[in-house]
């Protein structure tokens, strides 16, 4: 990357059409839009975001990603314990052999719908700003290099307690837990994983060396997860806005909150009418 030069920031969404917990959950309608074109429109909307595309192994979300304007990368049916690090890999490798040159990547999964219209710029902004790079300058600020930023909810109470019994989609039953953390101070954050940014060379190194089941990373998740000893840069989101739409009852929750906190009744035009203040026009079909 020159040094000189505007980081060329890619918008990466990957989106299946099977769904294990909530069948075809990507394409169902959310707020009177498929799932996946919310993602889309925010990161359309962004003034920092260069290109946004969708990754999907399905005829309909493909059709819903041009409709609304991604760029589509078609890929294939892979078995549903298959990391989301795999699609966007291909995806990415996929793109530099038709010649884009990507910096960073803004990686979001569509089940994360709770953006406010200004977060992806304030997140990716912050990030470069941490990164000692704004609008082509090298800045003198700050003398760190970031690899990543994850999305994180501070929260000021946080109690923990371990499961004794296994309460996979139990609800309604007696059981055990036991006590792992107690603390009233804002010491301790939640992380929302639907979305974040990373320089593109770190992003693709992990999704190479990393194994692609879930459920091989899901097994071992100290061993994946961030480094205890490492410091981690967040962005601080609300804590609303860390509920996901993997579930039918989350789903619902989901869009509650989406209207109460962030449309208002102004539908889409939330996210066009804040690309407009930048002279960028979106068009939502």
């Amino acid at each position: 990357m020159e040094e000189n030069k505007k980081p060329f920031v890619l918008g990466l969404i990957t989106a299946r059409g099977g769904s294990i917990r909530l069948p075809r959950k990507n394409a169902k309608i959310f707020c009177e839009h498929p799932l996946v074109a919310w993602t889309i429109v925010q990161s359309l909307c962004s003034r920092l975001i260069d290109a946004t595309v969708l990754t999907t192994d399905d005829d309909e979300l493909a059709a819903i990603g041009e409709k609304y304007g991604a760029i589509v990368i078609r890929r294939p049916v892979m078995d549903d314990d298959t990391t989301a690090g795999v699609p966007f890999r291909m995806a990415v490798e996929e793109l530099e052999k038709g010649g884009m040159k990507i910096d960073q990547i803004v990686s979001m999964l569509p089940t994360s719908p709770l953006k406010k219209p200004d977060d992806l710029d304030n997140m990716i902004w912050a990030y470069q700003y941490h990164n000692n790079f704004w609008n082509g300058y090298k800045w003198s600020l700050l003398n760190t290099d970031e690899n990543e930023m994850a999305t994180f909810s501070p929260d000021r109470e946080m109690f923990v307690y371990k499961n004794e019994e296994d309460m996979t989609n139990n609800f309604n039953v007696a059981y055990h837990v036991t006590k792992e953390l107690a603390d009233k101070n804002w010491h301790y954050s939640k992380l929302a994983g639907g979305w974040g940014i990373a320089k593109r060379d770190y992003l693709m190194k992990v999704w190479n060396e990393n194994p692609e089941k879930d459920s091989v990373i899901d097994a071992n998740l100290m061993d994946y997860m961030f480094d205890k000893r490492q410091r981690i840069l967040g962005y601080a989101i609300e804590p609303w806005q860390c509920f996901e739409t993997d579930y039918d009852h989350y789903f619902k929750v989901c869009e509650v909150l989406m209207e109460e906190f962030i449309l208002k009744g102004k539908g889409m035009d939330v996210y066009t009418r804040y690309a407009r203040n930048f002279r960028k026009i979106v068009k939502v079909k």
